[in-house]
């Protein structure tokens, strides 16, 4: 029987796509710098492209140890690696543009002295640069100030960076523009990211989620929902919005509490309340019942 179109179709895109993962593959291999691997992604196309940023997030730590899925989406990790290159080639183009400031090798007393050099100094209209056994550091020839600086105590100081990965033991912030994840003891807490214990179609990269093996909960500017799940997969949850309630139980009933409909269900059927008993009488008795009086 011969294949359809739509079947081809699927098979040279997961040809494709199995090329794609093996160029990916061997370009790593012979690509040493984050920024290599970077510009060589952003020169790629369709799924080549996703290979290679896949392979990258995997090298970042940037995918779930668990699942392999991008913890982050595709499109915010293509905007960090423009970023990484063009900030990369601004500093490229910085240093390359400052070659008429003469390094000199200077003693004790500031003087030119290849000799007795203590410090190596070069200046220039935009920059100066000073580098002695303490450290390097590269300052703004008109105040003195330092820009930027690696001290020989360990210390360095920068007025801002792009950075691959970054290991801390603290890390102390005014404010952090990030998405967030926390794995620690079989839970995982995760903020504008996804979370591999939400099992329900709520969108945990758009909101706040704390989840473990049996339980997870999510919380959106708008939406609160509670999932379980046990042993066999089965998941009951939940779901709080501003004017309803939407419960599942773990043997399959459901309860749900609508403010917009002014109605409380039950497994599908409707709840009757004292008010619409008597507003079913009232409108009966209107429509079926004569007013005449009989003597």
């Amino acid at each position: 029987m011969p294949k359809t179109w739509q079947h081809l179709l699927k098979e040279q895109t997961k040809q494709d796509i199995r090329q794609s993962e093996k160029g990916t593959s061997e370009h790593l291999k012979r690509t040493d710098t984050l920024i290599d691997q970077a510009k060589y992604a952003l020169s790629l196309e369709g799924d080549a492209r996703k290979a290679m940023e896949l392979s990258m997030m995997k090298g970042l730590g940037l995918t779930d140890k668990v699942t392999g899925k991008p913890e982050i989406n595709f499109k915010e990790f293509q905007t960090y690696l423009t970023t990484l290159t063009q900030t990369n080639q601004q500093m490229q183009d910085w240093v390359d543009g400052h070659q008429d400031a003469i390094i000199q090798g200077q003693n004790a007393e500031g003087k030119i002295d290849w000799e007795h050099a203590v410090r190596l100094v070069a200046k220039d209209k935009d920059q100066e640069m000073l580098f002695s056994v303490g450290g390097l550091q590269f300052r703004d020839p008109k105040t003195g100030s330092i820009r930027s600086a690696i001290d020989g105590d360990g210390k360095f100081y920068a007025e801002n960076g792009v950075v691959g990965t970054l290991d801390a033991g603290s890390v102390n912030a005014l404010v952090v523009h990030s998405s967030l994840k926390i794995d620690k003891g079989g839970f995982e807490m995760t903020v504008g990211t996804p979370n591999r214990y939400v099992t329900s179609d709520w969108n945990s990269a758009k909101g706040f989620a704390v989840g473990s093996e049996n339980y997870a909960m999510g919380m959106s500017s708008g939406q609160l929902f509670i999932s379980g799940i046990d042993n066999d997969g089965n998941v009951w949850t939940g779901d709080y919005g501003p004017s309803y309630v939407d419960l599942h139980g773990e043997e399959g009933g459901e309860i749900t509490i609508s403010a917009n409909e002014n109605a409380i269900r039950i497994n599908g059927g409707r709840v009757i309340t004292e008010d619409m008993v008597e507003n079913y009488i009232a409108h009966y008795v209107r429509n079926h019942v004569s007013s005449k009086v009989l003597f």
